[in-house]
């Protein structure tokens, strides 16, 4: 159970409508203004060529800033033990209902107050009433927020049919309709053995779309499993709260007559009997309670089961609410229900009620042929002239078919020059989509070295199409564009074909002189598949950050190495060597990598697993984790320096040893959300910061000497 701010102040009634409409309007507004701004800034910074990490979240930033999620309460109802605000939910930008225990009940009925929500969030289905949010406010006292359901109660539409009104708007057939989603979310709760013990149209909620839910289960009960009994389940049995549930045990006129018996065991029975009651009112428009003089304009299928719903027997009522929701869709599908004994007449009514417009067209086609039948003399005297009426029409519908040719062979030549048009505005849209290409590829042009991060065969792919590019343009080049071979020479050396960038240097093109060096150095050591191997690629890492502390261009050619075709053994070489650069090339720095766990044992005195930089000062700053390229989902941490965890952030890890590690702090796991176990040592962190972890975390406490 989490803590809410929940801002409770007095509301004056003035032009409540127009005030709330007010109030709407200003938060709509802020929220428009908010995305309008990020959407500008956002776009200010494209056109600058700008990238920042920030402004980009608008809905993020709104949400994070609220202090109070629940405003503006409004009374809506009180009843049993707690009292309904309808209230705004700043976070989800929409009204709900918040309910509180009533202001005489103290700290011991907070409980059985909060017993009401747990048992209806138990409960999933479309006629039960939602429960979204439990939670204590600043005042200590619990509530619960629910949905907020825009309509009006069945009690207050049945009074309404009583008096005459909305008789058309809510027929039979409507409201029997109603009492099906009720049967249907009773028997959907008697599957999860809940009873609700207050079932009354009072607590029906009928929604402004016509669909009805069940609410106010704080009476309700889950039935004990003959196996076994969970401690959820123990907290919701009323008979743990004490004398709060002693003279609150339903509506007497919906209660079943073995329910007023304070000591009798709870059962399906006396909810079966609370739909009775709830169908006869439906029915009648009265309740059970009341005689009701005239029955013969109600359907005999309907008295049939009003009577064995509301039996004073409870083995004589319906075994099940689905029993019950079957018997009414019998009989508004034109059926006898099954506890009515119907006779022939009965069937037979039913039967052409049924199926009337199939009897009406039998009947019909039966007259029609009996017409046909009288008319036929009298057709066989006037045949000639119908032959001859056929004959015309013949002749008509030959010049019909005439003139529907010739329309046919204008609609052809139509198409054929309309396909011509399309075919050439075809055309013309490839033509400028192959030079929209060309452009974005042309743009490329001399930025070889600013090529973004990416990671994969991402890059991989931009530079193999920028070198092809570069290959068509060195064709018609002029000689004087120096910017043109040094890009070219730069993607020869991030691809490591150094034979190529060495025959530009043949060829007296000037490049940056430390990769010539290096180009020239390393040209001779690649291997027959056209790369360096392992141990020359790491030489060639320490080269390039010697010289010039170019980090980025590190990465850029590990990520690049990632198509060729390398063992485990060499990658996890180059990964070592990586880290080692990184933490300026300490002794005893090794990283040990376990393929069949896709583990990784890292040794020595490591501090950092992340590296940082910038294409330029106007970019945005990469941080790459060193260990990516190996895609592990374990990593044993243990006698390192590492005390930071959100170096971890880029991993898909399941699992993390942290033994003999500095780490203080567990909070940046949480955003692994792949995590799932956490290996620490014996009484290394309080059981607080333990505790700081999701519940999907699991953390193991391991002597120090054991096994990852």
């Amino acid at each position: 159970m989490t803590h809410h701010k929940v801002r409770w102040q007095e509301t004056k009634v003035v032009s409540g409508l127009d005030s709330r409409k007010s109030r709407r309007s200003d938060r709509l507004g802020s929220v428009a203004h908010e995305l309008y701004r990020a959407s500008f800034d956002a776009q200010q910074d494209e056109r600058q060529g700008e990238n920042p990490s920030g402004d980009l979240n608008p809905l993020y930033n709104t949400i994070r800033k609220i202090r109070s999620r629940y405003s503006d309460p409004e009374f809506a109802g009180r009843g049993g033990m707690k009292e309904v605000y309808r209230v705004y939910d700043a976070k989800t930008a929409r009204h709900v209902a918040l309910a509180r225990p009533l202001a005489k009940h103290g700290d011991e009925h907070f409980d059985a107050f909060l017993r009401e929500a747990h048992l209806t969030a138990r409960l999933q289905h479309p006629s039960v009433i939602d429960v979204f949010d439990i939670g204590v406010d600043e005042e200590g006292k619990p509530f619960f927020t629910m949905e907020f359901k825009r309509g009006q109660s069945l009690k207050g539409i049945i009074q309404d049919l009583s008096e005459g009104k909305r008789t058309e708007e809510f027929p039979l057939r409507t409201r029997l309709g109603w009492f099906l989603r009720i049967c249907e979310a009773v028997a959907y709760a008697h599957s999860r053995r809940v009873l609700h013990l207050d079932i009354k149209p009072g607590n029906i909620q009928i929604g402004e779309f016509g669909d009805a839910k069940l609410c106010d289960w704080g009476l309700g009960v889950v039935v004990p499993d003959k196996n076994r009994l969970r401690d959820s389940e123990v907290l919701l049995d009323p008979d743990l709260y004490g004398p709060l549930f002693v003279d609150v045990r339903g509506t007497p006129a919906y209660m079943a007559p073995e329910q007023k018996r304070r000591q009798t065991k709870k059962t399906v029975f006396m909810d079966i009997y609370a739909l009775g009651c709830v169908l006869h009112e439906l029915v009648f428009l009265k309740p059970c309670v009341d005689d009701v003089k005239d029955v013969r304009t109600v359907d005999p299928g309907l008295i049939a089961i009003i009577k064995k719903a509301t039996a004073d027997d409870p083995t004589s009522r319906y075994d099940d609410a689905q029993a019950l929701h079957d018997d009414i869709s019998r009989c508004l599908n034109g059926f006898s229900p099954a506890v009515e004994s119907a006779n022939l007449f009965r069937e037979m009514g039913l039967f052409w009620r049924r199926h009337r417009e199939a009897c009406m067209t039998v009947l019909c086609a039966s007259l029609a042929l009996a017409i046909f039948i009288a008319y036929f003399v009298w057709q066989l005297n006037t045949r000639h002239q119908m032959a001859e009426a056929a004959r015309v029409k013949a002749v008509e519908s030959g010049l019909a078919a005439l003139a529907a040719k010739a329309e046919a062979d204008e609609a052809r030549l139509f198409a054929e020059d309309s396909l011509a048009k399309y075919l050439e505005k075809k055309n013309e849209a490839e033509v400028l989509d192959k030079k929209r290409e060309q452009s974005i590829i042309t743009m490329m042009t001399g930025r070889v070295c600013d090529i973004a991060l990416v990671s994969g065969s991402g890059y991989s792919e931009a530079i193999e199409m920028a070198i092809k590019h570069y290959d068509d343009l060195v064709a018609d080049a002029p000689e004087h564009n120096p910017q043109l071979w040094r890009d070219k020479f730069w993607l020869h050396f991030l691809s490591q074909d150094f034979a190529a960038a060495v025959g530009l240097l043949d060829d007296g093109r000037k490049v940056d002189g430390d990769l010539a060096v290096l180009a020239r150095k390393y040209a001779s050591q690649c291997n027959e598949e056209g790369y360096l191997p392992a141990e020359q690629f790491c030489d060639l890492l320490v080269d390039l950050v010697k010289r010039r502390r170019r980090i980025a261009m590190v990465h850029r050619m590990i990520e690049l190495d990632q198509r060729f075709p390398r063992s485990m053994e060499e990658r996890t070489q180059i990964v070592s060597q990586w880290v080692r650069i990184n933490n300026d090339s300490l002794p005893g720095i090794e990283v040990t990598y376990l393929p069949s766990s896709q583990s990784i044992r890292l040794h020595g005195p490591i501090e950092r697993l992340t590296v940082q930089f910038g294409l330029d000062r106007l970019s945005a700053v990469v941080k790459v984790n060193l260990l990516q390229s190996l895609r592990p989902i374990r990593l044993d941490l243990r006698e390192t320096a590492i005390h930071d965890l959100s170096e971890l952030a880029e991993l898909d890890l399941m699992q993390v040893d942290i033994r003999q590690t500095p780490v203080t702090d567990l909070g940046p796991l949480r955003a692994i959300r792949s995590l799932r176990t956490v290996i620490v040592g014996k009484d290394q962190l309080p059981a607080k910061v333990l505790r700081s972890l999701p519940p999907w975390i699991e953390v193991i406490e391991e002597p120090n000497g054991s096994s990852l």
